[in-house]
């Protein structure tokens, strides 16, 4: 809170629980602190090591790893800070925390200005009505919240049942008042209740414990829960509260989202199959492929060779045969000549044959040269 004996120039605790409890009535400068910047920006902020940026938390112990400060306002304006401070690294501080503090932020600035209006009062009636209005504006608080927020004592049994309580699990007040806790727990989940009531009793919390509850018609909610012990005047623990969140559309779309990717792991698994089967399909393709060709190309090479050697057997065949015919027609027109006698005509007309069968050699060997070449 702001303090009035220095215009608001400092800060000063005026309550603090747990670990801290020693520096009560201490603070901070109000143009130097974790207060200050929230004073400043009048929204919430996460502190993580302000012993970082403000050297005089430095011998403050234990240290803080992480704090949540939201506004605490009178009369509309903000006068302080509620502060909820981790001293280890185990507990980090989320949204549901912000809405917890803002909504604990709000009842105690409400409960601040009640206790103001009736500091005034100091007869025992005075007393009784400041108890009174305290009580009342804590039930209008309860009752008014959006959460379902439930009471019940060390052995189970419900004390308190507020509105929210009745929209989200459908009994109403006076019918879940009085009885066990059981009566919105699953049979299967009835070891649950045994651990939370042992735990309360060691004054333990539970932070965002999600768990399954029954409504009335019997349909099962997924819920995330919040149970603090409730101590009495003398600081004994007589019983437990119970914050209780709806938290199944978060749930179903989460459920939702993994059913999705599920379904498009399945998809590009099998998708990936396909192509793999398809390629080594192709793959196997193309090599028929390449081995066709290589036997076709083979094949056309024994083709060819094979007309070549032929082509060549031919026509050796036919110039050795040509070839043998000039020769013997040659011999017989040098037969003829011996034979001619004085015949000067028909002498003549063997020289002239044999010279045509000189010039039919020459263009034969001229003929088989070019053939055996090609």
């Amino acid at each position: 809170m702001l303090s009035a004996e220095d215009d608001g120039k400092s800060f000063q605790w005026p309550a603090i629980s747990g670990s801290w409890k020693s520096h009560i009535g201490r603070g901070t400068p109000r143009d130097f602190g974790p207060c200050g910047d929230v004073l400043d920006r009048n929204t919430p902020l996460l502190f993580s090591h302000p012993e970082r940026r403000y050297p005089y938390f430095r011998p403050v112990v234990p240290l803080v790893e992480e704090a949540l400060l939201v506004p605490f306002y009178c009369r509309g304006k903000a006068v302080g800070t509620i502060w909820v401070v981790a001293h280890d690294g185990h507990r980090k501080f989320d949204a549901e925390d912000l809405r917890v503090m803002t909504s604990l932020g709000r009842f105690a600035s409400s409960a601040y200005q009640s206790l103001l209006s009736l500091d005034a009062l100091t007869s025992k009636e005075a007393e009784r009505q400041r108890a009174d209005q305290a009580s009342s504006l804590l039930a209008a608080i309860v009752s008014s919240s959006d959460d379902a927020i439930i009471s019940k004592d060390l052995n189970g049994v419900i004390t308190s049942w507020n509105n929210a309580a009745e929209r989200l699990f459908g009994y109403t007040s006076q019918e879940a008042v009085g009885r066990a806790i059981t009566l919105i727990i699953p049979l299967d989940r009835r070891n649950e209740e045994v651990n939370i009531l042992a735990r309360t009793h060691a004054g333990e919390r539970l932070d965002h414990f999600e768990t399954l509850r029954v409504r009335k018609d019997g349909s099962l909610i997924e819920l995330s829960l919040t149970i603090s012990p409730v101590k009495d005047s003398r600081g004994r623990i007589i019983g437990a509260s119970k914050v209780a969140r709806d938290i199944s559309p978060s749930k179903e779309t989460e459920r939702a989202l993994r059913e999705s990717e599920e379904r498009l792991r399945v998809l590009s698994d099998g998708l990936e199959i396909q192509v793999h089967e398809r390629t080594q399909e192709l793959e196997r393709r193309n090599a028929e492929f390449l081995q066709q060709a290589v036997q076709l190309r083979e094949l056309s090479n024994r083709l060819l060779k094979s007309q070549d050697d032929e082509r060549r057997r031919v026509a050796r065949e036919l110039h050795d045969s040509a070839g043998q015919v000039i020769t013997a027609l040659g011999m017989n027109v040098a037969s003829l000549k011996r034979y001619a006698g004085t015949h000067p005509a028909l002498i003549q007309a063997l020289e002239e044959t044999q010279d045509l069968v000189q010039e039919l050699r020459a263009c034969h060997k001229i003929n088989r040269s070019s053939l055996l070449n090609s």
